[in-house]
């Protein structure tokens, strides 16, 4: 079973919204899972590239009417 967190960054501007997201995801180990919340929709997509292009992985994304979920498990 993997730990599943969850941070809550709506109202956390860009660029720290980003940084904090990066700075989570490091601090992971493999295998463990990390759900953010966030109101940013260019943080967002940001973030999904960057895990894109990692060992990490975009396990959902849910679009809610103010902000955005997306679950991530560490690679």
């Amino acid at each position: 079973m993997s730990l599943v967190s969850q941070i809550n960054l709506i109202g956390v501007i860009s660029p720290v919204c980003l940084l904090e997201c990066k700075k989570a995801i490091k601090e992971l180990k493999s295998g463990e899972q990390v759900i953010f919340l966030l109101d940013d929709t260019f943080v967002a997509n940001d973030l999904i590239t960057i895990i894109e292009r990692s060992n990490d992985r975009v396990i959902e994304i849910e679009e809610k009417t103010d902000y955005c979920q997306i679950a991530i498990q560490k690679g």
